[in-house]
């Protein structure tokens, strides 16, 4: 929390701490910080301390009364109000969590907010449940209130309130009624009905009917039910309903409480949307494998893949898809608590989910959540890793080039060794590389430059000292080679290459996709991408926002087609925040058709970046492209 950030580094430091100097810790705006002050101290006295002005030098704080002091900072049930994202989180829990009428002056009191604030946060929480399709209805001298079909009220309760990283009050219901139900018992009741009637169901899918189950109790001991209107009045198969009859009877047993018909289908069509396809016959399986082969095959002409051809991703594909089907078809999508870490490490495999779940939408017209799409990403990635593992195993011989052949040339002969089990790794000077000429290897290291191939055989430039990032790159590299594809120049280069000074700025505007919009134009400009690039960048934007953490974004288009592998950068002079998120650097990614090794290879920079505070203060720092790139070079090495 800001506030209380604020507090703790003015508390580490005995002397004034200059506004500047709080901003760069905070990364925030010198003028944000005047305003965190005026807000803090205005209530500083309750808590035991004061932060006062030493002119010409800087902040510090008295401390007062030094119990007060721990008992702030121990508090966990607050919300940091000026972290958008954080506060839309509060707000919705609270309405979702209350039963009656809620007043503006009540979230007014709750939050410590300006009425505009709350006004202008209302506005977006009304598109986020439009989003699960409820309303926030208000109704004058009562106030606000959630509105909409049962089911969807239940979706949003389990997105907003159970997976909610705040504890605040109005928890307290849903966590008391919950701790009355025995998880293993439930988990018991459920494994036992489900092996009953022979299914078959995911650790992720078990997770979500056992939430599905204790959120339905919750909502009928307030005898909130739902209704024939609430989804699709077709006929769910007896396997699903002797389930939810089995699982029936035990809440009777357990709570006194007997499901009405209405709810006893719906469970019975979350136990078929969530269940393997053990119950598949023979003549459905082979209709969608065929539709999937069909999407696959679209799939390798746009990413010059070869996934028609890998049995193993198709039959996964097959397992995934009949669930997945059903619950299209009942809209209830899985929600995926390893969305964020697939989105970041798997951004180039997620480009390939996005298209797949685009033809799944052309084909059957229902639209993937980001979180479906993130467990198809897993199996593309599956398919990558052992796509490379067979590849590694193909390659016999590999020759490292050094300036003497000795020394640090052996050193990465033996960890190459253990990574390339099957191959012989010879070791040679620069001037002695002819002599593999009527014996070529598959593919040559060189820790020196030299010539991108010889005699047709990629080269690959690698440093001395091989740490894990490159012995991934070397890998991807062979696999490239071993499978026939073209090995790109740029490919063999360092990353540095796709830096152009042109597309580099650093700048003070504040809406984040006028920086994007105008970084790509001056790519369309500088002929380096298609023309459709900017529409197909905001496009891919206004679906799923690339915004990931600690300040970096890594804006790209729906489709892979640049004219030239390159990055934008913008770095901003003050951090912004866009849809609850803070931005302080976007690296507006252009990659050419096939090129998804390249895309790996930048999510990789972003991904070291964001798990490096160092690194990413060094690059804000930079006041010219030369300073970035040289900020960036220390970052690949």
């Amino acid at each position: 929390m800001r506030e209380r950030l604020l507090v703790e580094i003015l508390l580490e430091d005995t002397q004034p701490v200059a506004r500047a100097d709080l901003a760069t810790k905070m990364s925030l705006s010198e003028s944000t910080i005047r305003d965190l002050i005026k807000d803090v101290s205005q209530n500083s006295d309750k808590h035991g301390f004061k932060i006062q002005l030493i002119k010409g030098k800087g902040y510090i704080i008295q401390v007062e009364d030094k119990a007060l002091l721990e008992r702030y900072l121990e508090n966990e049930e607050s919300v940091d109000v000026y972290n958008q994202e954080q506060r839309l989180e509060a707000l919705i829990f609270y309405i979702l969590q209350s039963n009656r009428y809620i007043t503006i002056g009540e979230l007014i009191d709750r939050m410590q907010l300006s009425r505009s604030t709350i006004v202008r946060d209302l506005k977006i929480i009304e598109k986020i449940l439009s989003e699960s399709r409820l309303k926030l209805i208000k109704k004058a001298h009562y106030g606000l209130k959630v509105v909409g079909q049962e089911q969807d009220f239940r979706k949003a309760f389990s997105k907003y309130v159970l997976n909610s990283t705040l504890y605040l009050e109005p928890t307290k219901n849903y966590k008391e009624f919950s701790e009355r139900i025995e998880n293993k018992e439930l988990e018991d009741i459920l494994t036992q009905a489900l092996k009953e009637s022979c299914l078959e169901i995911s650790d992720v899918a078990f997770e979500n009917v056992l939430t599905h189950l204790k959120i339905l109790l919750y909502r009928v001991e307030q005898r909130n039910f739902i209704t024939k209107a609430d989804f699709t009045k077709d006929k769910v198969p007896k396997v699903y309903m002797d389930v939810a009859m089995f699982i029936n009877n035990w809440i009777k047993r357990k709570f006194d409480i007997l499901l009405p018909g209405e709810e006893l289908r719906y469970l019975s069509t979350h136990i078929s949307a969530r269940t393997s396809t053990a119950m598949l016959d023979i003549k459905e399986r082979e209709k969608l494998r065929r539709e999937i082969k069909n999407i696959l095959q679209k799939l390798d002409q746009e990413f010059l893949t070869d996934f028609e051809n890998d049995n193993e991703l198709i039959e996964a594909l097959v397992i995934h898809m009949h669930p997945l089907i059903k619950r299209l078809y009942f809209n209830l999508q899985l929600e995926n608590p390893l969305i964020e870490e697939i989105y970041i490490k798997y951004t180039n495999v997620f480009v390939v989910s996005y298209s797949f779940a685009e033809n799944i939408k052309e084909k059957y017209g229902y639209c993937l959540t980001r979180d479906e799409i993130g467990y198809i990403a897993l199996h593309f990635a599956t398919h990558f890793e052992r796509i490379n593992n067979k590849s590694i195993e193909r390659i016999k011989r590999i020759v490292v080039i050094c300036a003497t052949g000795g020394g640090s040339a052996h050193l990465i002969r033996l960890k190459l060794e253990s990574v390339f089990p099957n191959a012989v790794v010879l070791t040679t000077s620069s001037v002695n590389a002819d002599q593999f000429k009527t014996e070529l290897p598959d593919i040559f290291l060189s820790t020196i430059f030299m010539d991108k191939e010889i005699y047709g055989v990629p080269v690959l430039q690698i440093k001395q000292f091989l740490d894990e990032r490159e012995i991934r790159k070397i890998k991807e590299i062979a696999a490239l080679h071993i499978l026939k594809k073209p090995v790109k120049s740029n490919q063999l280069l360092r990353i540095q290459s796709l830096f152009f000074k042109e597309i580099f700025q650093k700048t003070d505007e504040t809406n984040y996709l006028e920086i994007i919009k105008t970084q790509a134009d001056k790519m369309i400009e500088l002929n380096l991408a298609e023309q459709d690039f900017t529409d197909l960048v905001l496009e891919r934007e206004s679906k799923f926002t690339t915004i990931y953490q600690n300040g970096i974004a890594g804006p790209h288009p729906m489709k892979l087609n640049a004219k030239e592998d390159v990055i934008g950068v913008t770095i901003l002079k003050n951090p912004i925040e866009w849809n609850g998120k803070i931005v302080r650097m976007i690296f507006l990614i252009n990659v050419k058709k096939g090129h998804l090794f390249m895309h790996k290879e930048i999510s990789a920079l972003l991904l070291y970046l964001m798990e490096n505070q160092e690194a990413r203060d060094r690059i804000i720092k930079s006041d010219s492209f030369e300073e970035f790139l040289m900020e960036i070079g220390r970052c690949l090495n």
